[in-house]
């Protein structure tokens, strides 16, 4: 999850000075008491519009000392230590602000202080009181999407995904057009483990033209477990979203290649091949499927490219000299296909097929001066 940034640039921050109100005064602040908070604060909002947040603190703090009661100099005391990163002191002048001016209930307390409160309890890592604040927030405001952000990021937090979720579709509910909402839906179930469910908010964002990668982890899951149909759909939604990905399509070829879609598979593996192609991988694939598709020239095509000029330690190129031998046999031109097996006599993966295909290549040579001597003898 990206981090919660503090959007307290200082032009915001004289806005919300401007929204704030004298408050009322106690009895315990004398006038010259209260004159004297008032010229201090001055001081310091004079510093907080030149942007300098730590003198202003120091004027702020003895505004305190002249006037405990003076809520415009702790109010912005409180944003001053939120905005300076000290976020304990911010919450303690936070949390007397609201008990002093707002006789302690946040209900009552300004949407505007409970913000600024509630974030700097996140970023004191004060989950339990930072949720009590944001709700509050929610309930006298809930088409601000804000709160709901803050709200989900706790619950996200906590690991209480159900919440996360709840709120998260509040969010969509607010604005259907917000794509990022759909996706982080998807997020958020297969955090909690219901793949069924992202699989399903995924969708809606591939439909949206969202990539989601959470609908990538899902797909390699299926794939690695075997199950190829589920596998190619979120891949199909990944690529949908995601259309400049060479490795959504290459897993995606790869699965239908498992259920026997050759074509798309085809279709997929060139599209990869299209957008990287420096696939050797890719590329023999899609060679092995020319050749069983019955298209000889594109799979020669690709064999003779990488036996060319592919490397000799790329740990591909031996399929490559083994798909050459199967064309070279579909050709009829036998020997040359033994001699492209011969190539790989050795290899681990591919030596035991080789060894079987030479033989049968000399079968097959066998088998054919059995015909042309018997054509000789019918002459």
């Amino acid at each position: 999850m990206k981090s919660l940034a503090i959007s307290v640039r200082a032009g915001a921050f004289l806005f919300l000075l401007m929204l704030v109100s004298a408050g009322p005064v106690l009895a315990e602040c004398s006038p010259s008491e209260m004159a004297a908070a008032r010229q201090s604060y001055d001081t310091a909002y004079a510093f907080v519009q030149q942007g300098k947040w730590n003198t202003a603190i120091r004027s702020l703090e003895k505004a305190q000392e002249q006037c405990p009661q003076h809520w415009q100099s702790k109010e912005l005391l409180a944003q001053a230590y939120l905005r300076t990163k000290d976020y304990e002191k911010s919450v303690a002048e936070y949390k007397a602000l609201i008990q002093g001016r707002y006789h302690g209930s946040v209900d009552s307390t300004e949407t505007r202080v409970l913000s600024g409160y509630g974030f700097a309890l996140l970023k004191a890592h004060n989950a339990k009181d930072a949720e009590a604040v944001y709700l509050a927030i929610v309930k006298k405001s809930p088409e601000k999407e804000d709160p709901l952000k803050r709200l989900v990021y706790v619950y996200e937090a906590t690991k209480r995904y159900d919440k996360a979720i709840e709120y998260e579709k509040k969010l969509y509910a607010l604005s259907p057009d917000e794509h990022e909402y759909t996706k982080k839906i998807g997020d958020l179930y297969l955090k909690k483990g219901d793949e069924a469910s992202a699989q399903e908010w995924y969708s809606r964002a591939a439909a949206e033209g969202i990539a989601t990668h959470g609908s990538y982890d899902i797909g390699v899951d299926h794939m690695k477990a075997g199950r190829y149909a589920q596998a190619a759909k979120a891949f199909e939604d990944y690529v949908a979203g995601k259309p400049k990905s060479a490795a959504g399509f290459q897993n995606l070829g790869y699965c239908y290649t498992k259920l026997g879609k050759n074509d798309k598979a085809i279709q997929a593996y060139e599209t990869a091949l299209s957008i990287e192609g420096g696939r050797h991988s890719v590329a023999s694939s899609l060679g092995f499927l020319y050749l069983d598709n019955k298209q000889i020239d594109k799979a020669e095509k690709i064999a003779r490219n990488a036996i060319d000029s592919w490397p000799q330690d790329d740990p591909k190129k031996p399929g490559m000299y083994y798909l050459m031998g199967q064309i070279l046999e579909k050709k009829g031109d036998y020997r040359s296909a033994i001699d492209s097996f011969s190539k790989v006599l050795d290899d681990p993966q591919w030596g035991d097929r080789a060894t079987k295909q030479v033989e049968r290549q000399r079968q097959l040579i066998a088998r054919q001066k059995a015909l042309e001597e018997q054509e000789k003898q019918r002459g």
